[in-house]
């Protein structure tokens, strides 16, 4: 059902081209559990190009091997994904649109400490490096809550020029 909205939702903004103007790109902007279906959407939307993923969990992996868990999240996970895929390998999969990672969280819902995000998101990164476009993922891991949004303007200003 998630799906289907996102789906709708960029459907009533990719079809009239026409009256985008100067606008030629989207940018998406998911806040907590919704980054997960947010890469979900960009991985079967190519017109998605510019991902922002504010405190988000990290990964089904994180949440799986994390004994108290945020329960929160289950709903925004996906059965028998981690067999398979992760957020990660998500983020991979859609090198080299740009993304920004603000704050992920932990399984448990707390700010993710630096290592957690360094060890899951190693594997996006060495894509994002190996086809030349380093620059085009950016993690953000802990920042002062007055500048949240400072941060994703900066972000989709830099993006916006691009």
């Amino acid at each position: 059902m998630w799906g289907y909205g996102l789906k709708t939702l960029s459907g009533c903004f990719v079809s009239p081209r026409n009256n985008l103007g100067e606008f030629t790109t989207i940018s998406a902007l998911a806040i907590g559990s919704l980054g997960s279906e947010l890469l979900h959407a960009a991985v079967f939307e190519p017109e998605i190009k510019n991902i922002c993923l504010i405190r988000s969990f990290i990964s089904y992996s994180d949440i799986a091997s994390t004994w108290l868990y945020n329960p929160k999240f289950i709903p925004f996970t996906v059965p028998g994904a981690i067999g398979e895929y992760d957020l990660p390998d998500l983020i991979a999969s859609i090198c080299p649109r740009n993304v920004f990672l603000l704050e992920p969280l932990s399984g448990d819902g707390s700010l993710a400490d630096d290592q957690i995000v360094k060890t899951s998101m190693l594997y996006p990164l060495k894509v994002y490096s190996e086809k030349k476009v380093p620059g085009n993922i950016e993690l953000v891991t802990h920042l002062d809550h007055q500048t949240l949004s400072g941060q994703v303007l900066k972000w989709l200003k830099k993006v916006g020029t691009e």
